[in-house]
């Protein structure tokens, strides 16, 4: 039988190993608050910084491409409700032989 407080003694605990910090990108962290107040600048910063953490392995991947596809849907978005509101114009137009 094999003695656990004996071999808990000679094996010490250690430190967990520490990895070093990457840096988060903080393009990707504009571009996701850009998605929310102006779209359009979500899709471009978020594509800025996901090329720019390609190149220089930064994290933030997720928050950029976050930033890019809800800047990119918030800005389809908006531009289907600008169509509806023109074709329901027009046809208010049509409607009323203006």
């Amino acid at each position: 039988m094999i003695d656990s407080d004996a071999h808990s003694a000679a094996t010490a605990p250690t430190a967990p190993i520490s990895r070093p910090c990457r840096s988060r990108s903080v393009l990707s962290i504009i571009a996701l608050i850009g998605a929310f107040v102006f779209p359009p600048a979500g899709v471009i910063v978020g594509l800025i910084a996901l090329a720019r953490i390609k190149k220089t392995g930064q994290a933030g991947h997720g928050l950029a491409l976050a930033g890019f596809m809800v800047g990119a849907f918030f800005t389809l978005c908006a531009l289907a409700v600008v169509a509806f509101a023109g074709l329901f114009d027009l046809a208010m137009a049509v409607v009323n032989g203006a």
